[in-house]
């Protein structure tokens, strides 16, 4: 191999590593809250805490699909200069989104009885800062600098464990005071990441960002209604059939298996990218590489699965408190789901590397039109049945997959495309930093809390390399 091609293959291997620990570090700090309050909680207030979570996470998608995904496709390539006037645009976007509707969140907390007071008081307040440092993140990506995004989370992670600490030995820590701190130390973090960017929220650029970005928006929104908007209400539906002491219960099954998430997260984020620069690739070579990525990652869920099935229930409770004896009921079925959804990752990556968007919004369609298998599955068996729901959901769409990957492998990547480029509004800097062919939405498939599964139709935009550029960098 010649010195080129060694050092492109170190490169590669440096950001697969910066990405696989920023997703583990950024999955780490929600999995300890998550412990930490089943620990604290009884049935009831973790499912209090889940409810809340799921707020969250619908937030935090919309804020990916506005503003996040956004950077990624138009400003990728954007100057230190460029991305400072860009970073601020963004951060007042987020802002002026966020501020209305964690309002929103307060006042139904306050509305609502003593189990979800605190916790939608809490996160509704403090939605901003938690907002503002996953923006942060993805500016750090869209400089292709994930060594900075996982700066950062230590950063979150290292401000939360020790106010964490504080909380147990004043004997303060409760539901509602663990979330203060988590959301609190990423605002701290956010706060550390605007002055390393030399940027700061700019309110006034909501209106010029959207009016500037409306034809990516009209696309990246939608899809995010869809996946993350139907799976919230699938959740807040069984909520109210099976209580919140089962929604706790199947939250706390994701975050058994959450470490599953990362593996996959992991998988798409480096590999949707490296099947978008390969396009000389045969069909026999794409089909293979999305069978065996979904086979590898399903065989990994099940081996988990099993491990964590045949662990003694002493373990369980030692880990995840009162509130194992409702999550030791759906484990199979969330381990089923888990197994079936990576299973169907492995057709994603290389359906979405060859930006197929249409192929694989069609399937996030189907998906959403299959959610109702959920509350069904709880209407007639509990939290247990709505687990077997998604299951059934996830073992459903994976032939679809599977046979929409080979045809698209037989047609052939889309072709490229340069951006749409509208003229500049209220000051917004024009796109001369956007990659061409930005085709395609990018998971970020790790949901924040895990509260939901990665979604089936799961992506926001990738741009497509283009062929005479190996470093994908434009």
């Amino acid at each position: 191999m010649s010195d080129g091609g060694t050092g492109r293959l170190r490169q590669l291997i440096g950001k697969a590593g910066w990405n696989l620990f920023d997703q583990a570090l950024s999955s780490l700090t929600n999995i300890v809250l998550t412990l930490l309050v089943a620990r604290q909680s009884s049935d009831v207030g973790f499912g209090a805490f889940s409810t809340a979570s799921l707020l969250f996470s619908l937030l935090i998608a919309v804020e990916r699909a506005g503003v996040g995904q956004v950077l990624s496709i138009r400003h990728s390539e954007e100057t230190d200069e460029g991305m400072r006037d860009v970073a601020a645009r963004a951060f007042g976007t987020v802002l002026a989104l966020v501020a209305p509707l964690g309002l929103l969140i307060a006042g139904v907390g306050v509305a609502y009885g003593e189990a979800l007071r605190g916790p939608l008081l809490a996160i509704g307040l403090l939605m901003a800062p938690l907002l503002l440092q996953d923006t942060a993140r993805m500016v750090f990506f869209a400089q292709s600098k994930p060594e900075l995004a996982a700066l950062n989370d230590t950063v979150w992670a290292v401000v939360q464990f020790t106010a964490t600490g504080v909380l147990f030995v004043t004997g303060t820590a409760s539901t509602t005071s663990l979330i203060v701190v988590w959301a609190s130390s990423a605002g701290v973090a956010a706060l550390l990441a605007m002055v390393r960017l030399h940027a700061f929220p700019l309110l006034s650029a909501a209106v010029p960002w959207a009016r500037r970005h409306r034809a990516l928006l009209g696309y990246l929104l939608p899809e995010t209604l869809l996946t993350s908007g139907g799976d919230k209400v699938a959740y807040f539906a069984v909520t109210g059939m099976i209580g919140l002491a089962g929604l706790g219960a199947v939250n706390g099954a994701r975050q058994v298996l959450n470490p599953l998430l990362i593996i996959t997260s992991a998988a798409v984020t480096f590999m949707i990218p490296e099947i978008s620069r390969r396009d000389t690739l045969t069909p026999r070579v794409r089909r293979l590489i999305g069978l065996a990525l979904g086979v590898a990652m399903a065989v990994a869920t099940l081996a988990y699965v099993g491990l964590v099935l045949l662990l003694p229930s002493s373990v369980g409770r030692w880990a995840m408190g009162d509130t194992w004896a409702g999550i030791e009921t759906v484990l199979l079925p969330m381990g089923v789901f888990s197994a079936a959804s990576a299973a169907c990752a492995g057709p994603f990556i290389v359906i979405a590397g060859m930006g197929h968007a249409k192929r694989t919004f069609r399937l996030t369609v189907l998906q959403t039109i299959l959610l109702p298998l959920m509350p069904a599955g709880a209407f007639f068996d509990g939290a247990r049945g709505a687990a077997w729901g998604l299951a059934l959901n996830a073992m459903i769409l994976l032939p679809f997959w599977v046979v929409s990957l080979s045809q698209v492998a037989n047609e052939g990547p889309i072709p490229e495309e340069e951006p749409d480029v509208l003229p500049a509004d209220g000051g917004l800097p024009a796109t001369s930093g956007a990659r061409k062919g930005a085709e395609h939405p990018m998971a970020e498939a790790v949901d924040p809390l895990g509260t939901i599964p990665i979604p089936l139709g799961f992506g926001r935009p990738i741009p497509r390399a283009r062929p005479d550029d190996p470093t994908g960098r434009g």
